[in-house]
């Protein structure tokens, strides 16, 4: 009975521990938005898994997988996919339609044992910095 225990509570730090690093990469891609500009966000292949590093106090990403695991447990991956409005870019967001080229929808995934456990967050990114310093 022990055992389950430890298992559930050892799963649950695991749980935690992979929604914050998804957070964080939430966070470190609304970094690069700021600190890169929108066009850095544009250039992301919709759909291409893209991983995230940190050099000293800055954010970057890469096509190519980390060389080694967040902790030795975790791997984390951010896709970012266009994202469709019904009707001009002010219309709620659609499966198809208009192009919305301010707004891109961000699906990152943390990952453990081998993939069989996984935390996913979903959230959309905008370019809403740009529209005030080009209206």
């Amino acid at each position: 009975m022990q055992t389950k225990l430890l298992k559930i509570k050892q799963d649950g730090i695991k749980k935690t521990k992979a929604t914050y690093y998804a957070e964080e990469a939430i966070e470190a891609l609304r970094w690069v938005r700021l600190a890169d500009g929108w066009d850095e966000i544009e250039d992301f292949d919709e759909g291409d898994d893209q991983y995230l590093f940190q050099s000293g106090s800055e954010w970057s990403f890469s096509e190519s997988p980390p060389g080694s695991l967040i902790e030795n447990v975790f791997t984390r991956k951010i896709r970012l996919d266009k994202v469709y409005r019904q009707s001009d870019n002010q219309g709620p967001i659609a499966s198809s339609g208009v192009e919305d080229d301010g707004s891109r929808k961000v699906t990152v995934t943390v990952s453990w044992e081998s993939g069989a456990q996984k935390v996913e967050l979903e959230t959309y990114i905008t370019a809403w910095q740009e529209e005030l310093t080009n209206p």
